[in-house]
Formats: C-alpha cells, sequence, structure tokens
C-alpha cells in the first residue's frame, strides 16, 4: 500500500460509513470514482429498500445479502484505490524519456531501460483489463441489487439463493482482481541509481 493509499485508509476509516464514501470517492481520479459511486449508489438503494420490508425471514434473510453487498463496494474501493495508484504510477513513468536514453544507452544501460518500457507497457495493460473488469463487476453488482430489490417488493423468496450466490460471486472476484494488482514487477531503476 503506498503512503497516498494508506493516509486514504486512515482517514476514512474515523467517518461513518456514508461520509466516508464521499471523502474516499474524493481521493479517486475521473477514471475510477465513478466505480465507488456507483456501488455505493447500489448499496444505497438496497438498504433503503430492506429498510421499508416488514421484519421477517425475507427482511433478514436479505439483510444476510447486504453484508456481501457492503463487502462488495469495500472491494470496489479496494480495486479503484489501487488502480488509482497504478494511474499515477503510469503517470510518473515518462517513456519518452526512457525511448531517448534507451537510444543513446548500450549493453546493461539499455536492458534496464528496456526492461522499463516493458514494466511501463505491462501498466497500461494492467490499467485497462482493471478498468474492463471492474466495469463488468460493478454491473453485475448493480444488476444484483435490482433483482434483490424487485424480490423486496413482490415478496418472492424463491430466487433469493441465486441472488445471494451472485453477489457472493462479485465479491470473490473483485477479492481476486484486487489481489492482481499487486503482482506487477516493480519498475527496474535508472542505471547508475541505487534502490532505496
Amino acid at each position: 500500500m503506498t503512503r497516498r493509499s494508506s493516509w486514504r485508509a486512515r482517514f476514512a476509516a474515523v467517518l461513518p460509513r456514508r461520509s466516508r464514501w464521499k471523502v474516499r470517492s474524493r481521493a479517486l481520479g475521473p477514471r475510477w470514482r465513478p466505480f465507488v459511486d456507483d456501488a455505493v449508489a447500489a448499496e444505497s438503494r438496497y438498504h433503503a429498500a430492506v429498510r421499508r420490508l416488514d421484519k421477517g425471514p425475507l427482511r433478514e434473510r436479505l439483510e444476510t445479502v447486504g453484508r456481501d453487498v457492503a463487502t462488495a463496494v469495500d472491494q470496489t474501493w479496494q480495486v479503484a484505490s489501487a488502480g488509482q495508484d497504478l494511474t499515477d504510477a503510469k503517470d510518473a513513468i515518462d517513456v519518452g524519456e526512457i525511448l531517448g536514453a534507451l537510444e543513446r544507452s548500450e549493453g546493461a544501460a539499455a536492458d534496464v531501460r528496456r526492461r522499463q518500457l516493458e514494466v511501463a507497457k505491462q501498466v497500461d495493460q494492467r490499467l485497462v483489463a482493471t478498468e474492463t473488469r471492474l466495469r463488468e463487476l460493478d454491473a453485475r453488482l448493480d444488476e444484483a441489487v435490482t433483482r434483490a430489490l424487485a424480490l423486496g417488493a413482490t415478496q418472492q423468496t424463491d430466487a433469493l439463493a441465486g441472488i445471494g450466490s451472485a453477489v457472493t460471486e462479485v465479491v470473490a472476484e473483485l477479492t481476486n482482481l484486487s489481489a492482481g494488482l499487486a503482482e506487477l514487477p516493480a519498475l527496474p531503476p535508472a542505471p547508475g541509481t541505487t534502490e532505496r
């Protein structure tokens, strides 16, 4: 976790959940903020609808699913935050400068420059793949919430297990996506520099 991510997490943790998401969302750039905002909106709709239900087995089961919806929001934040950190790292990589240095380099120095370019390419590919996957998972969470709201409105319980499973799958895939963002190789240091 970078210093910026650590600060965001510590600061947001002391606030009430709704306010926490507003603060967290503002910490993200326009590429990643909509995912968190959409997930938070879906969670808010979900809990508002559950609160309108009479107490009973259906409400209890929907409240259980609601805990997974909240976890999905938390995991969406984890992915979006890591995506923001990766975006910041990508923005700090000056590919033009690396290419220029590569033209002037040879031997081991040229090899390092080529590895830097390869990592920059991997960062770009990972960002695009993460954004695409997060958009899909965000849509699946929204669909599951919509289905749950329809069940609550009609008092049907027969499809509730399927909705719970759908939300659980989204949580698992978001968790895997977040873990995958940590697997990107570090950028090799420029020749003549030492790692701290």
